[in-house]
């Protein structure tokens, strides 16, 4: 990411597509392994989406805060999204 890159509207763009994921209940209703496929590669990507804003043009305190935010669906990747 170039300093260009590292506008409030990057970040609300990640975070609009984490908050699609984890509020439309899309994680609850998915009942096939498909669906849970498809949810768990939009809620990688969000989660990557903001890692990356994160790396490139936070602070080490705004990295702190930040991983609070998204620390579940971290949780939530590791524990569902993972094949087995």
């Amino acid at each position: 990411l170039g300093e260009e890159e590292c506008t409030l509207h990057q970040l609300q763009g990640c975070l609009e597509s984490l908050q699609s994921v984890t509020q439309n209940n899309d994680l609850a209703l998915a009942t096939t392994r498909s669906e849970l496929l498809a949810v768990c590669s939009r809620l990688k990507e969000s989660v990557l989406c903001v890692d990356e804003h994160m790396k490139h043009c936070f602070t080490a305190t705004q990295r702190k805060v930040f991983n609070h935010v998204v620390a579940g669906a971290r949780q939530f990747l590791l524990e569902l999204c993972v094949r087995g």
